[in-house]
């Protein structure tokens, strides 16, 4: 991802659905300081040894990612100021989630990275801030170190022998799937670290279910390009881009902007059945 990568995405995306140009333009802002911040993030020297990439081992827990904690914190201090600015209402004192010391700062960027809704909800609660809000500044201040960790593990090894529907580099969960290509490629991306890996288009990445019409999406129509995949053995949802229909590069937060209004009606037509 890049800044002419960003642009080129925030004018299509608001082109094409104006109502969230404003978002988009916002969170756009907030996404071009996480790329810029990347140039400063340290490199790392990784020691992965021996990778068990075919058996589903992957490099990294959550919890174990290394982050550059002083960028974090920079960056996160740069974001939560746009925020506060940008913010109408009573005022969140987002600033000083991450500035009240070094050890404070490493448990509650430790608490996002392995997914503690509950002490992330503690943390919004002291600083008067919307926990929604929170978890996406924290996403986009650790932004930086984990690209650099993905490119670094995947110069170390061959990320194509992956064949598991978990991230290779930390283990999370995908939060989007592409297709793209003549043929309709199929890739995951990690809703954590940014790593993409293919994945067979008919198996669920959750439950590993391939079995012949267990599998299948919804769409709506005048929404060419977005799709719910959805397995009905475990129930789970993989929200789905075909970037043959829509412009790319996946931009995880901009992209999950866009295709949440898909996913609410899926959601709500299935409560009504």
């Amino acid at each position: 991802m890049n800044l002419t990568a960003l642009s080129a995405k925030r004018d299509a995306v608001s082109t094409r659905w104006p109502m969230y140009r404003e978002m988009v333009d916002w969170l756009s802002e907030l996404i071009e300081e996480s790329i810029k911040a990347e140039e400063r993030a340290t490199q790392l020297e990784l020691e992965i040894g021996d990778a068990d990439l075919d058996k589903g081992v992957s490099l990294f827990t959550p919890e174990a990612l290394p982050v550059d904690l002083g960028l974090v914190r920079e960056l996160f201090g740069v974001l939560a100021a746009k925020v506060e600015e940008r913010h109408d209402g009573p005022k969140q004192r987002l600033k000083e989630g991450l500035s009240r010391g070094e050890d404070s700062a490493a448990e509650i960027v430790r608490a996002f990275l392995r997914a503690d809704s509950s002490a992330l909800e503690s943390v919004a609660e002291q600083f008067e801030a919307n926990p929604e809000v929170l978890s996406l500044l924290l996403r986009l201040a650790v932004a930086p170190s984990l690209r650099v960790l993905s490119k670094a593990a995947a110069q170390e090894v061959d990320l194509s022998l992956w064949r598991f529907g978990h991230c290779p580099v930390c283990g999370s969960a995908p939060a989007l799937a592409e297709i793209s290509g003549e043929e309709g490629q199929r890739r995951l991306h990690c809703s954590l670290c940014d790593t993409a890996w293919s994945f067979p288009r008919l198996r669920c990445p959750f439950c590993e279910n391939d079995e012949p019409g267990t599998v299948g999406y919804h769409y709506a129509e005048g929404e060419e390009g977005l799709r719910i995949d959805l397995c009905h053995k475990c129930g789970q949802r993989m929200r789905t881009l075909d970037l043959r229909e829509i412009p790319g590069p996946v931009i995880p937060v901009l992209d999950e902007l866009i295709i949440s209004h898909l996913q609410m009606a899926v959601e709500d037509a299935e409560h009504k059945e």
